[in-house]
């Protein structure tokens, strides 16, 4: 393939640059940036050298990988940010969910009341914030990521959050009476006490688990190479080039790792970015994108609002429909666009009733699939067959879906002696009669004591699952974890059920099912030894936290794509549908944290329910109004909006649903957008 092909001269020239020189490319959204990294990463390959592309995030590594092989460039290395302290020093960084479960542990005691702070009265039970324990918990283990990041260690933020109170009471004017003041300055420094310690309990639990956060590890790395160049020269003589995509997200300690890697001028690296970079060498060469990439500029937006979402979905499916039919647009041509993946389940169905298959792409969540849940519920029935959630959904998986009548005999007691009215009156503990329950229903099915209560099919049905049951959990003892999953997903139809289903339902299931088997590989990869049990106890914490996943299907050239607002960055589709573009959707509406934390004004604590009158302290309403906050947020998801529309080269469609508010605090995207092109319209009129 020629490298330079459709480029234009900006582009060319970033192509062609010396590859030993520093470069950064500038440009904004859909100027090529992304393509231009791939081509010059390619140019690099043809020449044998060793070239190491580096992405933030799965999604963004994961479409560079898919360009480059486009461009046969596999040999090229791509990976996260996250991968190279693994590759540098073979220890990887804590992950955020893990990091969660850790600090839960940590922040357990102070809900349960159980500092000894509080017995000796140090500590009021009553402290604003703790009220809400989720809300709080998750505020505060944001708050001490971002401090372990900027290098603020617990007496650092302490003392900080000391001198922001001194600076702030009594030298900032606000219309509140002293005494309300001194209340509000005395709660937000115990405030700032139970956050320090948590904070120390958070890094002596990591260490005694032996993880290590990358701040952390980008430290420990960076003063090693200060000691030593040998890994330094090392990695430079396997990656004497590097292509850095998005360097402006590239936060202060992975710019210091590149210089660590590639010395103070970057020699070898090239850096693309929206914008320039605070703290780069000046002698750094610098291209910059003026034109859009492919697409002169972008269409003019079609606009469509919906009674409600399902009318706003149908809208959707059948332009997709038409765009197919009428226009020939391949279908892998066509991307449905939500602020978050969850956004698009009513286009899916919509989809799905019109026979139109689809796709995920990026990350999205994977254990409330219907599918995935049906094959762990099996797995799980056979491991613990008193686990009676899984069992109960077990027995009514698509291939064995047994009669609510059938299900309820199986809950109940076998035949034998009645039980005492006053014994059964006695068991008043729910906990104990649900066991019960779960106990009944296992001995039934395992057993086969209420067989004679069920029908001809049910009871065969029962029979086979039981027979079943036995041999799958011999499998798990010697099988590997996704080996497991697919024998059973085999054995028990589940797999012929997919394969009978509409065609699009089918694609859609088997692609859950695959991600499903990728998931458990990756699990048993990172935790050797660990059995089905832990990887249902996983599945269940995962989907309780709703965690996104990331997966490396092959993408489908004859299905729409559906994905989130941010997993657009590196693509081009040829008819976007940017749906959704109401308050509270896209943007979503914003929700302030429960604390801020200024070099100059230490702790800001938003909740004050315990003085009555506004629920903010005016320390929170003074910052964020200084601050600007909310405007700065929804700049941010204005910003993201725009970046989305950028995507579609020839065909661009802006939807919501919903009576449109009057937008005095919260955006409508698409009424400004209505606002712009009536403008436009005037204007050539």
């Amino acid at each position: 393939m020629n490298l330079l092909e459709g480029l234009d001269g900006a582009q060319r020239d970033a192509v062609e640059a010396p590859l030993d020189d520093a470069l950064l490319v500038i440009g904004a959204t859909g100027s090529g940036k992304s393509e231009v990294l791939a081509r010059r990463a390619a140019r690099a390959a043809a020449h044998a050298r060793g070239v190491l592309v580096i992405a933030h995030g799965e999604g963004a590594r994961a479409r560079l990988a898919a360009r480059l092989r486009a461009l046969d460039c596999e040999s090229v290395s791509v990976r996260r940010f996250d991968d190279l302290p693994l590759l540098l020093a073979g220890r990887a960084t804590l992950a955020h969910v893990e990091a969660a479960r850790i600090f839960e542990h940590c922040i357990e005691p102070l809900f349960a009341l159980a500092w000894p702070e509080f017995e000796r009265g140090e500590l009021d039970p009553e402290q604003p914030g703790l009220s809400w324990p989720e809300h709080f918990r998750d505020d505060a283990l944001a708050l001490i990521l971002k401090l372990h990041d900027a290098g603020i260690a617990p007496p650092a933020f302490l003392e900080g959050a000391r001198a922001g109170a001194e600076a702030f009471y009594g030298r900032v004017h606000v219309e509140l009476d002293a005494q309300t003041l001194a209340a509000q300055r005395g709660r937000e420094l115990e405030l700032a006490a139970v956050l320090a310690r948590l904070y120390e309990a958070f890094l002596e639990a990591t260490a005694q688990a032996r993880t290590v956060t990358a701040a952390t590890l980008y430290a420990d790395l960076a003063a090693r190479m200060q000691a030593d160049d040998a890994l330094a020269r090392s990695h430079r003589l396997a990656y004497p080039l590097c292509l850095v995509d998005d360097a402006h997200a590239c936060r202060a300690r992975e710019l210091e790792l590149l210089r660590s890697l590639y010395g103070a001028e970057l020699h070898g690296v090239t850096l693309a970015a929206a914008e320039a970079i605070d703290g780069l060498v000046t002698t750094l060469a610098t291209v910059r994108l003026e034109h859009a990439h492919r697409a002169p500029s972008r269409p003019r937006a079609t606009l469509y609002r919906g009674t409600d979402a399902a009318d706003e979905a149908s809208f959707v499916a059948d332009r997709i429909a038409a765009l197919a039919r009428e226009r020939d647009i391949s279908l892998g041509e066509i991307a449905v666009v939500a602020r978050d993946i969850r956004g698009t389940a009513a286009v899916a169905a919509a989809l799905t009733t019109r026979g139109l298959p689809y796709q995920y792409l990026g990350s999205t969540s994977l254990f409330d699939d219907a599918t995935v849940l049906d094959v762990l519920a099996l797995a799980g029935a056979a491991w613990n067959p008193h686990d009676a959630v899984r069992m109960l959904r077990a027995l009514q998986v698509p291939p064995i879906a047994l009669s609510d009548a059938s299900i309820y005999r199986l809950c109940g007691a076998p035949p034998g002696p009645q039980t005492a009215l006053f014994e059964e009156l006695e068991r008043t503990e729910r906990g104990a009669r649900r066991a019960e329950r779960g106990e009944r229903l296992a001995r039934n099915v395992l057993e086969g004591l209420v067989d004679e209560q069920l029908s001809e099919a049910a009871r065969a049905r029962v029979r086979t699952l039981r027979a079943a049951l036995l041999r799958w959990r011999a499998w798990a003892q010697e099988c590997a974890l996704d080996v497991l999953l697919a024998r059973i997903a085999d054995e028990s139809g589940m797999a012929a059920w997919i394969a009978g289903g509409p065609g699009v339902q089918a694609r859609h299931q088997r692609r859950q099912l695959s991600r499903l088997l990728s998931q458990a590989r990756a699990f048993a990869l990172a935790h050797p030894g660990a059995g089905i049990d832990a990887f249902l106890h996983e599945a269940d914490d995962l989907a309780e936290r709703d965690v996104d996943l990331p997966h490396d299907l092959p993408l489908e050239p004859d299905a729409v794509a559906l994905l989130a607002a941010e997993e657009t960055y590196g693509r081009e589709f040829e008819a976007l549908f940017a749906i959704g573009a109401q308050a509270g959707s896209f943007p979503r509406y914003y929700s302030p944290p429960s604390f801020y934390y200024s070099p100059r004004y230490g702790l800001i604590a938003r909740e004050n329910v315990a003085d009555g009158g506004e629920a903010q302290t005016a320390k929170y309403a003074w910052y964020s109004a200084k601050q600007r906050v909310a405007e700065k947020y929804y700049a941010r998801e204005r910003s993201l909006f725009m970046a989305v529309l950028a995507r579609a080269r020839s065909l661009l469609f802006v939807t919501a649903h919903g009576r449109a508010t009057r937008a005095l605090r919260n955006p409508e995207l698409l009424e400004e957008l209505r606002r712009v092109q009536s403008a436009q319209t005037r204007t050539l009129e």
